[in-house]
């Protein structure tokens, strides 16, 4: 020890370091994830820090839920023994069961939307069988947009769908493609000003060249400067 302190100065002593995380520092969570990760030989999906921040703790924990099968959709009401119309098909699309799968990724209505999200990308895609699988590649789709925005499109995007869901369902609101549309990239201008309020972009930009949108960049600004040669024997 005498000869690796001479090395590796400030040691004073030995110490427990769990491998596990990359701050030595042990968690039950962190436990979980390895455990999951020896079983079942799939990385885990996990909510980053920077989502954390700016999309609302009600919608991280929404398509978390999602993510693990368990929003209220009407296959998993019936597992629950809820009462209803077992013949009943998704709202949105009247052509199968609603599932979380269906719902938010294989339903005509979402799957339209996620075509425009990916044709924006110029990627050609195929959607995934679970909503864990698109969150676990959602990453890797990204092609030029911003990287922190494309963060949070999943949320806003499953967000407003399922307030749309909910909308026709109970209060029988009309739900058009083009009005979800439009609400998420709302949405998203809406959670970066909370989180940014110096972010230079307008709901214009965001709407409409969303792709040119960059944060923690400022908005380039073209300058006009006159030279005027000094005066004579100056």
């Amino acid at each position: 020890m005498a000869r690796i302190r001479a090395v590796v100065p400030g040691m004073d002593g030995d110490y427990l370091l769990w491998l596990g995380d990359t701050n030595g520092q042990f968690s039950v969570k962190c436990f979980c994830m390895q455990v999951e990760l020896q079983l079942y030989r799939v990385p885990t999906w996990v909510v980053l820090t920077y989502v954390r921040k700016i999309v609302p703790p009600k919608v991280v924990l929404f398509l978390s839920q999602a993510a693990d099968n368990k929003i209220a959709v009407l296959v998993n009401l019936q597992r629950r023994g809820v009462a209803v119309d077992a013949e009943a098909a998704c709202a949105l699309c009247g052509q199968a069961t609603e599932s979380v799968a269906h719902l938010l990724l294989h339903c005509d209505f979402m799957w339209g939307l996620w075509c425009r999200v990916i044709h924006r990308e110029g990627v050609a895609w195929c959607v995934p069988a679970t909503v864990l699988g698109l969150l676990q590649e959602w990453e890797a789709l990204r092609r030029g947009t911003d990287v922190s925005l494309w963060k949070v499109v999943p949320y806003a995007l499953s967000w407003s769908v399922w307030l749309a869901r909910n909308g026709l369902i109970f209060n029988g609101e009309e739900a058009s493609m083009e009005a979800v549309w439009d609400i998420h990239l709302t949405r998203i201008f809406w959670w970066i000003k909370a989180f940014n309020q110096d972010c230079p972009y307008t709901l214009y930009d965001f709407m409409v060249q969303f792709r040119e949108v960059r944060l923690g960049q400022q908005r380039r600004q073209t300058r006009v400067a006159e030279w005027t040669s000094p005066p004579h024997g100056s």
